[in-house]
This record gives structure tokens, C-alpha cells and sequence, in this order.
């Protein structure tokens, strides 16, 4: 079975994304180990909440979520919370 670590910024693309993934977990074909979250469409701890919402509704509860940087190191951070909070 292939680990998979997903980095995302949850907002409506990454929560896509990570529901693919609970369903390729639970169909066996990958392992999901854990969800690491930067800041990006929103802040770093909404995204954080995000996902953990999104593993929960896929009966993921066991799937571990860590914050990363709450702001980018190079750029500032620009979020948009209005589509993606």
C-alpha cells in the first residue's frame, strides 16, 4: 500500500482532494498517514479545522492533522476566508 502525506491549505479544491483520498484509504489502495496544513486560501488554523472536518465527515478521526507556518517565508500571506472559511 502506497503512505500518502497530503500538504494542503484546506479550502473547496483541497477538500476535494482530500475526500478522493479518504475514499482511495478506505478502498485500500492507499495508506493516508497524516495531513499536514499551510496557510494559503485561509489562515493556517482554519485550514487545520478544515481538514480535520473533512477527515471526520470520512470517518477519518484517526488521521492525524498538524499546522505547518502560519505565513509564507518568502511572500506576504493573502487569503481569501470569504470562499474558502
Amino acid at each position: 500500500m502506497i503512505p500518502v502525506l497530503i500538504d494542503c491549505d484546506t479550502g473547496i479544491d483541497d477538500a476535494l482532494a482530500l475526500l478522493y483520498l479518504a475514499a482511495l484509504h478506505h478502498e485500500g489502495e492507499v495508506e493516508l498517514i497524516g495531513a499536514t496544513t499551510t496557510a494559503g486560501n485561509v489562515d493556517v488554523t482554519q485550514t487545520a479545522i478544515n481538514t480535520r472536518w473533512v477527515l471526520n465527515q470520512c470517518g477519518l478521526e484517526q488521521i492525524p492533522v498538524v499546522p505547518g507556518q502560519p505565513v509564507p517565508l518568502e511572500v506576504p500571506l493573502t487569503t481569501t476566508p470569504e470562499t474558502h472559511g
